[in-house]
């Protein structure tokens, strides 16, 4: 588990978000058109965030999220359809 608490699976010839809940459980599947952005950090050092998605709408819509605004107290967002919704999935 990386603590993201969000994964991508198989789906239709594809992939697809998956986000998870605090138990790491898959709780929530996105769209073909979903992103993520999570943050990771080693130790003290300085997160690192990191931009994906299954389709280059993800990853676009995700990166549109790179911001204070959209990650205050955050380490990971997904989005859908103009949606966001914070990780892990309550």
């Amino acid at each position: 588990m990386s603590g993201v608490f969000a994964d991508f699976t198989r789906y239709a010839g594809g992939y697809r978000l998956q986000g998870l809940d605090e138990a790491g459980k898959a709780a929530r599947a996105f769209g073909p058109g979903a992103g993520l952005v999570a943050a990771t950090r080693r130790f003290e050092a300085a997160p690192v965030w990191l931009v994906s998605g299954a389709t280059t709408a993800g990853v676009l819509a995700a990166a549109d999220l790179l911001d204070a605004a959209h990650l205050h107290d955050r380490f990971a967002v997904a989005t859908e359809s103009g949606e966001e919704t914070p990780l892990p999935v309550q």
